[in-house]
């Protein structure tokens, strides 16, 4: 069967079929008892020498997210069927069996953070368990007993977090990967890595999955008074008014006007610190660190966080991304943007003493904010 004979709504059918007191309503799988609600995208489905190879992403929406969960999930069969399938039932036994028992679960593991001086509580859900395919290389494959000690510090004010770990073994080569809210952490990915109790045997091919649903508890959340969406329109807005600094004069005018496009203060604080940082970090290519800091003008009081925790991060980081890669600014659009960037000014003086690009390290982002900041 070719590509353009297999369609999303053919993968959406056998996911229902999989998935008991589903039914599907306008391109969409939803679950009604249980508030779910699953869309596909179908990236491809094709063949090669005779055996066919599937690439699904699944979308997840539930009114404790505050972003739809998305996960991508490959097979391989014979036919396009058993491809397809087989993305399904990979995504059937990982991340729909974690998200539905998170919203089951009635146990009472918790585990919690605090922020700014705030506990954040999250229920951990009854299943933790770990998918595994092909060779065994792992001598202990509780993944989530590998990390739970330390994704507290991750975590923030969201009312909901799912944690993907990922370890596979090719050859001699190990791939390791955690992911919070679809996000790569490279610190605690590398924290993962040093942790995996390999078992000495090598495998041709061996994967490991585990993913974790932790839903805040209803008394420790509070709302945020701006949606994701927003903050990403905002940020593009923002780069454009940036790109026509040319003096000082104009410079202070495009941050106090970013600044008061924020609906809130803090976001305005975050928009101003993180944008120019982060565009820095996309157009050099620079590694991105796990951490920030804030540092208060007038107390000088600072607290390390991980981006995790800062709700706009991320949807900024995704108006940057989109900014360069649609807009496709010039040099000097560039250049007029980074005249902003702290970060920019250090790596330009570090190359003109003699370093190289490639050996630089991208240190933690330092913002300021003022005397009553906070984090949403």
């Amino acid at each position: 069967m070719a590509n353009n004979e297999y369609t999303e709504n053919d993968a959406l059918r056998l996911l229902a079929e999989k998935t008991e007191g589903s039914r599907i309503e306008n391109d969409t799988m939803i679950i009604p008892d249980e508030g779910l609600a699953v869309s596909i995208k179908l990236v491809k489905c094709q063949e090669h020498n005779g055996n066919f190879s599937s690439q699904v992403i699944f979308f997840i929406e539930h009114e404790l997210f505050d972003q739809p969960l998305v996960e991508s999930c490959a097979g391989i069969g014979k036919s396009a069927d058993e491809a397809v399938g087989r993305a399904v039932e990979n995504f059937c036994a990982s991340v729909m069996l974690s998200v539905r028992s998170a919203l089951k679960c009635d146990g009472d593991e918790y585990i919690s953070t605090t922020l700014m001086g705030k506990e954040h509580i999250f229920h951990v859900p009854c299943f933790t368990g770990t998918m595994g395919m092909g060779g065994q290389f792992l001598g202990n494959t509780n993944l989530w007993g590998l990390v739970k000690d330390v994704i507290p510090s991750y975590l923030g004010c969201k009312r909901t977090y799912w944690v993907k770990l990922f370890a596979a073994m090719v050859g001699d080569n190990i791939t390791c990967e955690v992911r919070i809210n679809g996000v790569v952490y490279h610190g605690l990915t590398e924290l993962f890595r040093e942790r995996l109790p390999l078992n000495g045997e090598k495998t041709e091919y061996g994967i490991y999955k585990a993913f974790v649903v932790l839903i805040q508890k209803e008394e420790t959340y509070i709302p945020c008074p701006y949606k994701a969406e927003e903050v990403t329109g905002l940020t593009i807005a923002a780069i454009e008014k940036l790109k026509t600094v040319h003096d000082q004069e104009s410079h202070s005018k495009a941050l106090q006007d970013i600044f008061s496009s924020a609906p809130v203060e803090s976001l305005g604080w975050e928009m101003v610190g993180l944008i120019p940082e982060l565009y820095c970090m996309m157009v050099l290519n620079l590694n991105e660190n796990d951490g920030l800091m804030y540092f208060k003008r007038e107390s000088k009081e600072t607290e390390y966080i991980k981006t995790s925790q800062l709700r706009s991060y991320d949807p900024i980081a995704r108006g940057v991304y989109t900014y360069i890669t649609q807009r496709k600014p010039s040099k000097e659009e560039n250049l007029a943007v980074l005249g902003s960037s702290s970060l920019f000014n250090s790596v330009h003086k570090a190359i003109l003493d003699g370093a190289k690009l490639d050996d630089l390290r991208c240190t933690d982002i330092m913002y300021s904010v003022g005397e009553d900041y906070k984090i949403y």
